[in-house]
């Protein structure tokens, strides 16, 4: 946590961001890209916690990861955006979450969408809708509270029937 120069008659302090290994220290390091030290004297630095990350060397502190990015590892550099068919909902996560049946996502997202009327995403992690198929429908449902939520693609009932690709509602057979 200390170094001296040649010559020199006492030891300076390494300052948050540095760091000195030993204590025959001819000079101090700073803390490399991924690693912090927020002390005073520090001997070693410290990983930022998967979630964070410091891309600059010399820092006292790590930063987080924003909503739709993660990073997955101790001592990161960079934060890496979240792939099409999974989201980061909160700040400082570690991993990303796969969006459900129904729902998709681009990429880079911090919540998944879901599928328009008339449309699905037929398995988790999809970054795409495709539209039900003809004879099927699909359509968004709300409750009380003014949640709303599409159902996946549903055969239409006896007497009914949807000629078209991607609709959300079947009608009356002629």
């Amino acid at each position: 946590g200390t170094y001296s120069s040649a010559g020199s008659s006492s030891c300076t302090d390494c300052l948050p961001g540095e760091h000195s290994a030993s204590n025959e220290a001819a000079a101090w390091v700073k803390c490399s890209a991924g690693k912090f030290s927020s002390s005073v004297k520090a001997s070693v630095c410290q990983s930022c916690s998967p979630g964070q990350y410091q891309d600059s060397a010399g820092q006292d502190a790590c930063k987080i990861c924003a909503k739709g990015r993660y990073s997955g590892e101790a001592a990161s550099a960079t934060c890496t955006d979240c792939p099409g068919g999974y989201y980061a909902a909160a700040e400082e996560q570690s991993s990303c979450d796969i969006c459900v049946a129904g729902k998709y996502s681009t990429g880079t997202s911090f919540m998944c969408q879901d599928c328009p009327p008339g449309y699905n995403s037929f398995s988790d992690g999809s970054v795409s809708c495709s539209a039900c198929p003809a004879g099927k429908y699909n359509k968004e449902t709300c409750n009380a509270e003014g949640e709303c939520e599409v159902t996946g693609c549903i055969a239409c009932d006896p007497g009914f029937h949807s000629p078209v690709e991607g609709s959300s509602d079947c009608v009356a057979c002629p």
